[in-house]
């Protein structure tokens, strides 16, 4: 078994390097060796050893029906995790098992170890400035950027809250800038190719094409790098993954991670304020998970072009003014479940029937809110017509 247990480890290093295995043992996820060393550490488990008249190894293990909160823990802590799972129904002889889930911090897609906000894995790559690009694996949501100044760079990857880091080469392999990373970055890594042909395959094998937007070496290096990574912890599974959007930063407001906390747009400065005594508790009345994401991300990077910000706020007048319009649209929300997750899950074929089902009654309301858009211009005319393609092809 322990045999097995370190032909695995050798699998998990080539993959995830540092990665942290839990060995399912029948009713327990077991670790050994350093593994086991760290583990006790981290989530305060008992540290035992397993001894044959031959060797003595430390082990230390914890409940599978304990896993989740164990799991979330180490991930909260910037840890790699590998499940190796048994595949087959205890019995005489050693039982078959395989890695079936990498988990790191930026790419889970389980629900019930994600947060209700944006779950970003990042990648930094240089050329002239700085490139970033962002993908939220639960969602699908992928962007990118350029920056001309590290402070800039620094100013995003805040505000963004990415909960990973890949850096290219010329980053990791800098040590004054890899100290200056981890220090405002608890989450760093830098184990994945930023090779920029390896990079130009990987956009063509995802999106199909290489977008005109990504006009830099840099870009193409930091968005390939980061779908490669996110495709060796999905398993190679990335249909959730359809287009990369550029971003201008400076289309939006600069509020860097200070000013979000001076501001108290998502945390109240003293420690026992409410939170509706933030901005967010304030005016945030939304109806759907992908709602509130979508405000939080309203929220920290606002706009600053008049055009955009008229056309937002004509959209919010049509809503005022015409109430039944508004209730209508709410009531459907309310009976909407996080259809971005849904259809990401759906995507990389790990949803259950319960999800598979929620998703279908979500799909049912879009011709709804189609009908009750009809004849609206400007904003709510646009969403309008972006729902005209949804027919109630499932009844």
């Amino acid at each position: 078994m322990l045999e097995q247990y370190v032909r695995l480890r050798d699998e998990v290093d080539a993959q995830l390097p540092n990665a942290l295995l839990l060995f399912q043992c029948g009713d327990f996820y077991e670790t050994f060796g350093e593994d086991a060393e760290r583990a006790a550490r981290l989530m305060g488990l008992t540290l035992t050893h397993k001894t044959s008249k031959d060797f003595s190894t430390p082990m230390a293990g914890l409940p599978v029906r304990a896993a989740d909160s164990h799991i979330e823990k180490l991930l909260s802590q910037g840890v790699r995790v590998a499940v190796a799972d048994q595949l087959e129904e205890p019995g005489t002889g050693l039982m078959d098992r395989k890695v079936t889930q990498l988990l790191t911090p930026g790419t889970v897609t389980e629900e019930r170890l994600l947060s209700a906000d944006e779950n970003f894995l990042a990648a930094v790559a240089t050329g002239d400035g700085y490139a970033l690009a962002l993908l939220d694996l639960s969602t699908g949501e992928f962007r990118c950027a350029s920056f001309g100044t590290r402070s800039a760079l620094y100013d995003d990857l805040s505000r963004w809250r990415a909960r990973e880091v890949l850096l290219a080469p010329e980053l990791g392999g800098n040590a004054a800038l890899l100290s200056d990373f981890q220090t405002r970055f608890p989450v760093m890594l830098s184990h994945t190719s930023f090779d920029e042909d390896a990079a130009r395959a990987e956009l063509l094998s995802v999106l199909g094409d290489l977008p005109a937007s990504l006009n830099t070496p840099a870009l193409i290096r930091a968005c390939g790098a980061v779908l490669s990574y996110a495709r060796g912890t999905q398993q190679g599974r990335l249909e959730m993954v359809r287009r990369v959007s550029r971003y201008e930063p400076g289309a939006q407001l600069r509020l860097n991670d200070w000013a979000l906390r001076a501001l108290e747009v998502f945390h109240p400065q003293h420690l026992h304020s409410v939170s509706e005594s933030t901005l967010i508790g304030a005016l945030s009345e939304t109806r759907s998970a992908g709602g509130r994401r979508r405000l939080r991300s309203w929220l920290r990077a606002p706009l600053r072009d008049a055009v955009s910000i008229a056309a937002r706020q004509g959209g919010v007048d049509a809503l005022l003014r015409a109430g039944d319009l508004r209730n209508g649209l709410r009531a459907l929300l309310y009976r909407a479940h996080d259809l971005e997750r849904l259809a990401a899950r759906v995507a990389t074929r790990r949803a259950g029937p319960r999800e598979v089902a929620a998703l279908a009654r979500t799909l049912e309301l879009l011709p709804d809110a189609a009908a009750l858009l009809e004849g609206q211009e400007g904003l709510l005319g646009s969403l309008r017509n972006r729902l005209g393609g949804c027919p109630r092809w499932w009844r």
